[in-house]
């Protein structure tokens, strides 16, 4: 009882109001520490104190509590009895202290809402960061992985390259009696070395210059080693027929050149016409046809198919490989490719010494055909009157995978455009059937290529 008679006695000294009580006596209950609240700076400092308390806690409300204390004070003052006066008192101070619990509850609840959005803040911040800093390291690892791809490319290409030949390369055994255990290849260094130089060519010719590539001569150089390569096989296959260790050797030797320069120039022709017209100028158009009718690996058959087809997206070229005999070179190879039904009989070409010429190399000269006969009035004539659409037609028909449909379906829509002849020919050889079943048996949702070309 006596420390709530302080308590409220101190509340009433912070309000202003004096204690009803008998003169010169004094407070009943009251120890000597109570007697200190009627000091005038005991008064002051307690005030300053909770009222400062009361700032910091309840600022918003501040006017409101100061004319609370106002009334309260008002109506201390007009009881006479000190036993009501306490009791007022501490009711009055019980509900100040709750509304003060609340105002510092609400205060607390701000702040930490106030504090939660910061760290929401500084979540999202940190999030934004930690993905922008993954973004930049996957982005790092992607040019990483690009930059390690475009060093190995090279070599990859090179072992790809290779794999078709070793197999097939002689090998030197340890002595004549002993058969198993092989020693080494028979692979010329020397070519080699030409091989690995062409394909650096084809693999670097999209990172150099149209004028750095004119003006360093490596046309030429391409043109130069097909051209021997040309003459060796010429040479070997005029010396013998019979298929010996020896002259195989030779012939793939010179294919494992011929090959990776066919890729390079074809590489090159697609960089500009400059390039183009170089390589026509540099009579690699005559090359590529020479290697078309000497060659005997598929691959590298395929390959110089590929470059021939580069070499006539430039205008002025489609005549000059027409003139250079071209068109009837690939006319005789789709002869030779026809397939049949029965999987895996494959009609063989007496003119390319039985060389079996296979769904690569008949997709690589139907591409050729579309590009020659693109806006070429002279070459739609020359295919019909070589028989060429009649081969086509066999490749829609016969030809088990897409591509080699795709293409046939392209030329026969160049070779038939604009043209009466060309299209009464392709009646004749029903192509209008066989597109249409090529139509009916494509796959909508894989082959949509091939759809679009039919």
């Amino acid at each position: 009882a006596d420390n709530k008679k302080l308590v409220s006695f101190a509340f009433c000294q912070v309000l202003g109001s004096d204690v009803p009580r008998a003169e010169g006596a004094r407070v009943s209950g009251l120890t000597l520490a109570g007697e200190r609240w009627y000091s005038r700076a005991g008064r002051l400092r307690a005030r300053n104190n909770i009222t400062a308390r009361m700032n910091k806690a309840a600022s918003p409300s501040l006017e409101h509590r100061v004319t609370a204390a106002q009334v309260v004070c008002k109506r201390l003052r007009t009881i006479k009895d000190p036993d009501a006066y306490f009791d007022t008192a501490q009711h009055e101070f019980s509900v100040a202290l709750r509304t003060m619990s609340l105002d510092l509850l609400d205060s607390l609840d701000r702040r930490l809402n106030a504090l939660g959005e910061k760290v929401a803040r500084l979540e999202a911040t940190t999030r934004k960061v930690v993905i922008s800093r993954d973004a930049r390291a996957g982005a790092q690892e992607i040019a990483a992985n690009f930059a390690a791809q475009q060093e190995r490319a090279e070599k990859s290409l090179l072992s790809l390259w290779l794999q078709g030949y070793v197999r097939r390369l002689p090998r030197l055994t340890a002595n004549a009696n002993d058969h198993e255990e092989d020693v080494d290849l028979l692979l010329d260094a020397v070519d080699f070395a030409f091989c690995r130089c062409a394909l650096n060519v084809a693999i670097s010719s999209s990172s150099v210059s149209q004028e750095k590539l004119m003006s360093s001569r490596v046309v030429s150089i391409l043109i130069s080693m097909v051209d021997g390569a040309n003459k060796a096989m010429q040479q070997t296959k005029n010396k013998s027929n019979d298929q010996s260790i020896s002259n195989s050797a030779t012939l793939d030797a010179a294919a494992l050149v011929t090959g990776p320069c066919l890729m390079a120039l074809a590489h090159l022709a697609r960089r500009g016409d400059l390039v183009c017209s170089q390589i026509a100028d540099a009579n690699g158009i005559l090359v590529v046809i020479n290697c078309m009718r000497i060659v005997q690996h598929p691959t590298v058959l395929a390959q110089a198919c590929r470059t021939l087809s580069t070499l006539s997206l430039l205008p002025q070229n489609r005549q000059q490989i027409a003139n250079r005999k071209g068109i009837n070179i690939l006319v005789r190879l789709l002869a030779a490719s026809q397939l049949s039904p029965i999987p895996g009989d494959h009609f063989l070409s007496a003119e390319f010494n039985g060389m079996q010429v296979n769904e690569s190399i008949q997709e690589a000269a139907l591409a050729a055909f579309t590009n020659l006969t693109n806006s070429s009035e002279p070459n739609r004539q020359l295919v019909a009157e070589l028989g060429g659409i009649e081969h086509i037609v066999s490749c829609i028909l016969f030809a088990r995978h897409g591509g080699p449909v795709r293409n046939a379906a392209q030329a026969i829509a160049n070779v038939a455009y604009g043209s009466h002849f060309s299209v009464a020919r392709c009646i004749m050889a029903r192509a209008d059937v066989a597109i249409c079943s090529a139509i009916g048996a494509t796959d909508f949702l894989d082959e949509d290529r091939l759809l679009e070309a039919a």
